[in-house]
């Protein structure tokens, strides 16, 4: 076991690692906010030390997420706005994705951004937060996600089968460029609405995956390059998803 440190502050996280041994996630560091809440930062650690990889104009905090092979990493920088007259932590968050590849970062440019993966070709998924303020909640998505992809400087956002205010949210992509993750589908005539697994192809088009006899919803987390999904139903169930060729 080894201690990989932090930035200066008290606390850290290792979120992803790649073939070379490269590490990345998040560190406390010395600066705080107002009310003593520490800000924290994305960081690299490779060859026993570990980088700040700072954050992005108007942001305080970042996070890293992923990194691939050819050590891009995925990150997000964000500012947050305690709230008054409510308990400590209580807070709103404003977030934009970035990727950080030899001392540079490189906004998204995609405002009220969360990513969630990058493949080896440097594609990247996410969420996008239209009102800044519906931060991701424990579940790990936002109320109103719109999922999104980028690559080459293009963003795209990933079709939904109801319209806003409905959400989408991401887990995973592959080296297609298949995307997994779920979204809101509507249920019978009554505004019901469920949680559905679901894949989009390269066109953006989502694909409702299959859930386990008895069950309402779901949700899938990863894909692997030969289409192999996994994922957890509604009764706590793992799931395992094959895709079917031609």
């Amino acid at each position: 076991m080894r201690d990989l440190g932090t930035l200066g502050g008290r606390r850290s996280g290792a979120l992803a690692i790649n073939d070379k041994g490269q590490v990345v996630g998040w560190s406390t560091v010395k600066r705080r906010y107002h009310n003593g809440e520490p800000m924290t930062h994305a960081f690299l650690w490779e060859n026993g030390k570990m980088r700040d990889l700072g954050v992005l104009p108007g942001g305080k905090e970042s996070q890293a997420v992923a990194i691939n092979e050819a050590s891009q990493v995925l990150a997000y920088s964000y500012y947050t706005e305690f709230e008054f007259d409510t308990t400590p932590g209580h807070n709103t968050d404003y977030a934009s994705a970035f990727l950080w590849q030899k001392g540079r970062r490189t906004p998204l440019s995609i405002a009220n951004s969360f990513p969630r993966a990058i493949n080896e070709q440097g594609e990247v998924v996410g969420e996008i937060y239209p009102d800044g303020r519906d931060w991701m909640s424990d579940l790990g998505y936002g109320r109103q996600a719109q999922a999104f992809s980028w690559a080459d400087g293009t963003t795209r956002v990933l079709r939904r089968w109801m319209s806003y205010p409905s959400f989408a949210w991401t887990q995973d992509i592959n080296e297609s460029g298949q995307v997994v993750g779920g979204q809101q589908q509507a249920v019978g005539t009554q505004g019901g609405v469920r949680l559905v697994p679901c894949i989009w192809g390269k066109d953006g088009v989502p694909t409702a995956l299959p859930l386990l006899k008895g069950d309402r919803e779901g949700a899938a987390v990863a894909i692997n390059d030969q289409g192999l999904i996994i994922g957890n139903s509604l009764n706590n169930h793992a799931v395992l998803w094959t895709l079917k060729r031609g």
